[in-house]
């Protein structure tokens, strides 16, 4: 069962583990946490990409890097920026749907738009 929450700046910073924690079990969606949070907190990423690959679902897969991605379109620091494509690509390159058409037709795309 998922919560539907939306997480607040300072409940972040005060539960870091048990919000990974709910990622990593899918009790929490990416999505419900805000995106300066999860651009300062790359783990967020990891966790929910480690829950979903453990689904064998690629379409929510696909969904966590769709997020990632974006979040990497918006981050101003570069420092930041150069971290999550580097987070992006080692997920991207060793993913566990490699030939399913997909996930293939986004990493396509995917490295057109941001790796390149």
């Amino acid at each position: 069962m998922k919560i539907k929450v939306t997480i607040k700046d300072q409940t972040v910073e005060k539960n870091l583990q048990k919000i990974e924690s709910m990622l990593l079990y899918d009790k929490l969606s990416l999505a419900n946490i805000s995106r300066i949070q999860r651009i300062s907190h790359k783990n967020f990423y990891i966790m929910a990409l480690r829950a979903t690959r453990g689904k064998n679902d690629s379409e929510n897969y696909i969904k966590c890097l769709k997020i990632l991605g974006n979040d990497i379109i918006a981050c101003d620091n570069d420092r930041l920026k150069a971290q999550l494509i580097r987070l992006l690509n080692d997920y991207i390159n060793f993913a566990p749907y490699n030939g399913d058409g997909k996930f293939e037709f986004y990493k396509k795309q995917i490295k057109k738009n941001i790796l390149l």
